[in-house]
């Protein structure tokens, strides 16, 4: 499933209010859902359980609340926060809304030998629960997260959730590289609180920016790093990724760039108004603009596309140019 869209549509359900019980069928698709996240580090030994939210200390007006349990192991806390985040956007999909509970706790602080982490609170919520506009998001600048080009990959990834909201993330893209850091400082709360919840963030904001990647088809080789704190270190490297113009980009690109060259074509032998022609113009009149063709044309800037590919379709000038030259033969108003 491209989880893409849930990203926008996603709200932290501060207070659930005016929730339906999920039936038989919605929990076994919550279990299924669960099943189905993949973490980050697969030699981490994790269970799930979803439990009634009378049982945790959430007093929120969940229904349920799905509580992570971990064996310390490795990077547990970020991998935690990766296989969360999956399953957090899988739920928005299914209209369930949901909650990072950051200082949730539960009786049941050990199962099958595995440490309690966290909780994602989730309750049948109304359709309007969900947000409509990221502006609805509160969250820090673009430019105090990211750095680089890229810029419609960092906005839309830097409305990942945060446990306790803390928003640790920083990133650098540099020469085809996106690298990932995890900011230590933070004065609200202890160092140890701040390291905990933290770590976990990261994994969830490596989760929203795969999800970013795979939409658009931008392939990447994701090498992970240690998260260490040496001494008074402030910004800590978690991960790398290595991107380059994946199948799925180029073949965008390219189906795009045909259709404005069929255009232009029938443009040019008199066929403007054909229905195929129309059918192809609507194609690029929704291409243009879109975040995909914001990606794809920022990735050429970036140098991620092969030198070899043709890419008109990416130059405003000329794809300005073919619908205007299409709207005045054919009478249509822009």
């Amino acid at each position: 499933m491209d989880l893409f869209g849930q990203i926008y549509r996603r709200r932290s359900q501060h207070r659930f209010r005016e929730t339906e019980k999920l039936s038989d069928d919605e929990l076994r698709s919550v279990s299924e859902t669960i099943s189905a996240a993949v973490p980050l580090d697969s030699s981490i030994r994790t269970e799930t359980a979803i439990v009634p939210a009378s049982e945790t200390s959430c007093k929120l007006g969940a229904e349920y609340c799905i509580l992570f349990y971990s064996e310390k192991k490795g990077d547990w806390l970020r991998n935690v926060g990766y296989i969360g985040e999956q399953i957090d956007l899988s739920l928005t999909a299914q209209s369930i809304g949901t909650l990072w509970y950051g200082f949730g706790k539960t009786k049941e602080k050990k199962r099958n030998g595995l440490d309690f982490v966290i909780m994602i609170a989730i309750s049948k919520v109304p359709a309007d629960s969900f947000r409509v506009s990221p502006s609805q998001a509160k969250r820090k600048p673009v430019e105090k997260t990211w750095n680089g080009g890229l810029l419609s990959i960092a906005e839309t990834v830097s409305l990942a959730p945060s446990a306790v909201n803390t928003q640790p993330w920083y990133a650098e893209f540099e020469k085809g590289t996106v690298r990932i850091f995890r900011n230590a400082k933070n004065l609200l709360m202890p160092s140890t609180v701040t390291d905990y919840f933290n770590r976990i963030d990261i994994g969830i904001y490596l989760c929203i920016l795969e999800v970013c990647f795979s939409h658009v088809g931008i392939a990447y080789k994701r090498q992970l790093f240690s998260d260490i704190k040496k001494s008074k270190e402030v910004m800590i490297l978690a991960a790398s990724y290595e991107l380059s113009a994946g199948e799925g980009q180029i073949r965008r690109i390219t189906g795009y760039e045909d259709d404005m060259r069929s255009v232009s074509y029938s443009l040019d032998s008199g066929a403007a108004a054909d229905l195929e022609t129309g059918e192809m113009i609507r194609r690029l009149e929704t291409y243009y603009g879109s975040f995909e063709w914001k990606v794809d044309f920022q990735s050429d800037e970036a140098g991620l596309l092969p030198p070899d590919l043709k890419r008109g379709v990416l130059s405003e000038d000329g794809i300005n140019e073919l619908l205007d030259r299409y709207r005045c033969l054919t009478g249509v108003a822009d």
